[in-house]
Formats: C-alpha cells, sequence, structure tokens
C-alpha cells in the first residue's frame, strides 16, 4: 500500500507532501509518524500535566500567564507539543496546531530537528533513524545513540507503520 492511500491518511496528501517539500523530511516517514502519533486524527489532543512543573513554565515570561492545560499538550495529526512549536517560530495559538497544514509544518521542522541531531552519531541508518524517533516522541534528553527502553517501543510502532505503507 502507498501512504496516500491509506484510510486515515488520504484526506491530508496534499498537506504532507507539502510539509514534506518545505522541510526536506521523507512524506512516508511524516506518514508514519502521523499514524502513530494520533492514527490520522487532526482533531487528536493530549495535555501533559507533568511538562508544565517539570520545565518551570510558570517562571519564564511569556507562560506565566498562560493556561497551562492548552501550553502543556500536543496537538493535531503529530500531535507536536504546543511549547515546541513556539520554540520554532509558530506564533499563533496552540489550538492552530489542530489545522493540518499548520501542525504538519511544525511537526516536520521538530522531526527535522531530532534527524539532524541523531546524524551526530556514528551509527547504522536504522539506529540513527529510531534515536530520532525516540526524540521526536521524549525529547533529546530521553534519547541517545541507543534509545531508552521507554521511547525505543515508539520508534519501533512508526517503523512498523513505515513497512505497512510501503
Amino acid at each position: 500500500m502507498v501512504w496516500f492511500s491509506h484510510p486515515e491518511l488520504k484526506w491530508y496528501r496534499a498537506e504532507i507532501d507539502t510539509a514534506a517539500h518545505g522541510t526536506g523530511v521523507d512524506a512516508l516517514l511524516i506518514a508514519g509518524v502521523v499514524l502513530a502519533e494520533s492514527g490520522g486524527l487532526t482533531h487528536a489532543y493530549r495535555y501533559e500535566p507533568l511538562f508544565w512543573k517539570r520545565y518551570k513554565l510558570a517562571q519564564q515570561p511569556f507562560y506565566s500567564e498562560q493556561n497551562p492545560r492548552r501550553w502543556s499538550a500536543s496537538y493535531g495529526l503529530m500531535q507536536v507539543l504546543a511549547t515546541t512549536a513556539r520554540e520554532l517560530g509558530h506564533t499563533g495559538l496552540p489550538e492552530d496546531l489542530f489545522q493540518p497544514a499548520c501542525g504538519l509544518r511544525f511537526g516536520c521542522l521538530n522531526l527535522k530537528r531530532c534527524l539532524e541531531w541523531a546524524k551526530t552519531f556514528s551509527a547504522p541508518d536504522k539506529d540513527t533513524l529510531i534515536a530520532a524517533l525516540a526524540a521526536y516522541n521524549g525529547g533529546r534528553n530521553s534519547a541517545q545513540a541507543q534509545p531508552s527502553p521507554k521511547n525505543a517501543p515508539y520508534a519501533l510502532r512508526v517503523l512498523a507503520h513505515l513497512q505497512g505503507l510501503d
């Protein structure tokens, strides 16, 4: 099966192609991440209550006046954290990430950053990809050349989706 005929992805073919072209991230990889993160649901939302405290966002000027449930949450097809999107240049509302083009753009920018980071390891390509995917899922602090047991299953799930979409 080619990725763009998948029932949950066919609706977003144009947006995935645009995001892939604009960031240099392979469209098939984007599709695999979308399936692992949201199952193709652009309205997917996940509040991460420990995030606000762990990163002490209430002490940072911009976030001190913000609602933690909005800024400590992942949005959209690629489940992009609102804070990550802001770090990558998103100036809109967190809920804008529900829009496929917006969420895919910032998800791909983050994925590209993780892929570039993982290339710094001297490891086989598959291990580098696993490290990048683990970093996408849990941050670079929780992934290394060999991802932690917490993040490795996520990376393997994306790879399984890739095999099914190819």
